[in-house]
């Protein structure tokens, strides 16, 4: 099975209307993505003149031993790291899961709602492949953000959201038709968010967990049980590892702290690498705030996740390395500095200015 989507005559015939250095960077892009290499026709993409001639150069590649794809992750903070991952594998997870869907909508899949960009390993599992393998309609951005916002769902409808996305439609009391179910994933849902949701007609909500690296290992439909994990894997021989059915010499190391519940089931205890996240992304406090205690008016940092009733954002809490220098003036140049230095989920929605950061009596960092 390929990705098999046929572009309309004007598509396939629009001219790659850009400059040498983008023209490369682009083509090293689609490059990656369907790991053309593999097939050694990385090259025409550069002789291409069209996107329908790149359309070919990736379907010939598919035909010619190109069989994986690549997906990167966000980069929100550090390097973006680059993971292959067999078409093989991907194909089974959402094999796996359709009739899992299914049976929670009570009915087969009517159509596809995707709220989520489709460019990362999530979006791309359940916004693209899934509708193929299914033949289903799909409502993609920004029509499927439209419908959402004015609550026209329909029956049969699997609405791929994440987080962030289903808050805001709990806060804004959006009403569901009697049978349609959502997908969540990116980071773990509030416990209160999916009973709010189902009380405004939502029939379930099947939160999926994975990452760039692994794709998806778990699934779970209530947020008190533990995750299930997905057919193609197994516990590695140490517990640290996932290894992958199709070759039991092909490990992982397990992304977060995983409690195993028996074989097949764990429950989440936290990621290993102290990302948190906000609206979809990962970020990472410590680094943001060992970023802003690098601008030359900042002499110390703390940046933390908000609490509850505050927001779902992060703040920061700074100390001037001037100590004369009014605080008022200490945000307005470290909010400038902000847009210009860190990405929209990184930035504090609030900053405030002290001459000391908050410690608890045992000298440890305290929420302010």
């Amino acid at each position: 099975m390929g990705l098999d989507t046929p572009l309309r005559a004007d598509e396939a015939n629009s001219a790659l209307n850009i400059d040498s250095l983008k023209l490369m960077s682009l083509a090293m892009d689609v490059s990656t993505l369907f790991q053309i290499p593999d097939s050694g026709l990385e090259d025409y993409l550069l002789r291409g003149q069209t996107i329908g001639d790149w359309v070919d150069v990736v379907m010939e590649s598919r035909n010619s031993g190109a069989q994986a794809l690549a997906f990167t992750s966000s980069g929100s903070t550090g390097e973006p790291v680059t993971y292959r991952h067999e078409w093989i594998d991907l194909l089974d997870e959402v094999r796996d899961l359709a009739p899992e869907f299914a049976a929670h909508l009570g009915q087969s899949i009517a159509r596809v709602v995707v709220c989520v960009p489709t460019h990362h390993i999530y979006g791309f599992l359940f916004g693209i492949v899934l509708p193929a393998v299914l033949d289903l309609p799909v409502l993609d951005r920004p029509q499927a953000m439209l419908t959402a916002h004015s609550g026209r769902f329909s029956d049969g409808d699997l609405i791929v959201g994440f987080p962030w996305f289903w808050r805001a439609l709990a806060q804004a009391g959006t009403q569901f038709s009697e049978s349609c179910i959502g997908l969540s994933s990116t980071g773990p849902l509030d416990a209160d968010i999916t009973p709010r949701l189902k009380a405004k007609g939502l029939k379930a909500m099947i939160e999926i967990h994975g990452s760039s690296e692994t794709a998806g290992i778990g699934y779970r439909s209530h947020s008190s049980d533990p995750y299930t994990l997905m057919n193609r894997w197994r516990v590695g021989p140490d517990k640290a590892r996932l290894a992958r059915n199709r070759d039991l010499s092909d490990t992982v190391l397990l992304p977060d702290r995983f409690d195993w519940v028996d074989p097949r089931r764990y429950q989440l205890r936290g990621r290993l690498d102290q990302a948190i996240q906000v609206a979809g992304y990962n970020v990472y406090p410590d680094r943001i705030a060992m970023q802003i205690a690098r601008h030359p008016d900042i002499d110390q940092a703390y940046v933390r996740l908000m609490r509850p009733g505050e927001g779902d954002r992060l703040k920061a809490y700074v100390v001037p390395s001037d100590e004369d220098l009014p605080p008022a003036e200490v945000k307005k140049r470290l909010v400038k500095w902000c847009r210009a230095s860190l990405t929209t989920a990184q930035m504090p929605a609030v900053i405030t200015v002290g001459s000391a950061l908050p410690m608890n009596s045992l000298g440890k960092p305290a929420d302010w």
